[in-house]
């Protein structure tokens, strides 16, 4: 979350380091239904459970409360992406975080090089950031079904 300190996500984001961002837009492409859920309720593993258990309530919630269909698996993804970079798209940019005070302070936004106008946006700082952009949210669900099902040890 950027704006509890945008200093440190600029700091971050335009240090040069090989980061790959993977911002909120994209992980609530991650939907997890109750039937989706039903699935991982089938394997018999103490994992499986676990999030089963855990899992459900924060679906009702989400359901009730944010009037989803289910709930994002914001995290899964970017274990799923570590695992397999095929889950999700993404591309290069400058990224770069608001730290002005205002509604729009630690809001990240990016841009290639170089820009087709001048809006005022001086040299990037850094290197590039690779910043996810799509999901196979299938593959993701499928993935997670398939390591859960797998014994721990």
């Amino acid at each position: 979350n950027f704006g509890i300190d945008p200093e440190a996500a600029h700091k971050v984001l335009t240090c040069g380091a090989n980061i790959t961002l993977v911002p909120m837009d994209v992980t609530s492409q991650t939907p997890m239904t109750h039937q989706d859920l039903n699935r991982i309720a089938l394997i018999d593993t103490p994992l499986a459970r676990f999030v089963t258990e855990t899992l459900r309530p924060w679906i009702d919630y989400s359901i009730q409360t944010r009037h989803l269909p289910g709930c994002w698996i914001h995290d899964a993804l970017v274990v799923a992406w570590l695992l397999n970079q095929r889950v999700a798209t993404a591309a290069d940019y400058f990224v770069d975080v608001e730290l002005r005070e205002g509604m729009t302070r630690g809001k990240s936004w990016r841009f290639r090089q170089p820009l087709r106008v001048d809006v005022g946006i001086g040299e990037p700082s850094g290197g590039p950031v690779h910043v996810l952009q799509t999901v196979d949210n299938q593959q993701l669900l499928s993935m997670l079904e398939q390591h859960l099902a797998k014994p721990l040890g």
